[in-house]
């Protein structure tokens, strides 16, 4: 059975708990827009909304694995947030100029647990120098050429919070691996469906 897989590439900062209800939905007044519950749906009603011709926004909770919640449906097919690009390839870190006179140098690097669309990623040093980086398309970043000290790394995604982790660099390199929040994030935005030829 095919899995349905979904991206959101507009994802939008309005509060679900401010919209009108209208039935199992809710009315947006920010964009004059019905935003669709997709834990409120089968899997097959969320493919069918999905397929349509016109922009659909809607409310999806995921889980740590990527699961978006639906109504349950014995042997029904999952829902699933998209995965972006191959890990294959490494991201080419930009380089920055290191400050003279101070060594050693480090780096910090890792990869995004998954979605698609543009992720961007700060590493903010504790006297609040700060790095960015842009992930579309792939999910691996690296930040070179880093003191020792305490860094906040932050990690912006589909949910309304961002994902922030302290990080001591120092005296070795760090590979923070994989970057995933902990536990479901409530996305509210338009939803678009993503083939994927290995499920079929």
């Amino acid at each position: 059975m095919t899995d349905v897989r979904l991206a959101f590439p507009e994802p939008c900062s309005e509060s679900w708990d401010d919209m009108s209800p209208r039935g199992c939905n809710r009315h947006c007044a920010a964009c004059d827009t019905l935003i669709h519950d997709l834990e409120a749906m089968t899997a097959d009603e969320v493919d069918e909304l999905a397929k349509r011709s016109e922009k659909v926004c809607v409310r999806a909770k995921i889980a740590s694995d990527g699961t978006i919640a639906t109504k349950a449906t014995p042997g029904g097919k999952r829902v699933m947030a998209a995965v972006g690009a191959s890990l294959g390839l490494s991201l080419a870190a930009c380089q920055t100029t290191p400050e003279p006179s101070v060594t050693p140098l480090y780096t910090v690097s890792g990869t995004f647990g998954w979605g698609t669309g543009e992720r961007v990623v700060t590493l903010t040093r504790w006297d609040g120098e700060t790095q960015v980086k842009r992930l579309q398309p792939r999910r691996e970043f690296t930040f070179a050429n880093l003191r020792a000290g305490t860094y906040e790394l932050k990690m912006d995604t589909w949910c309304a919070d961002p994902i922030v982790q302290k990080i001591e660099v120092g005296p070795e390199h760090i590979d923070v691996g994989e970057v995933t929040f902990d536990t479901e994030c409530i996305v509210i935005g338009v939803m678009q469906p993503v083939s994927d030829r290995r499920n079929g």
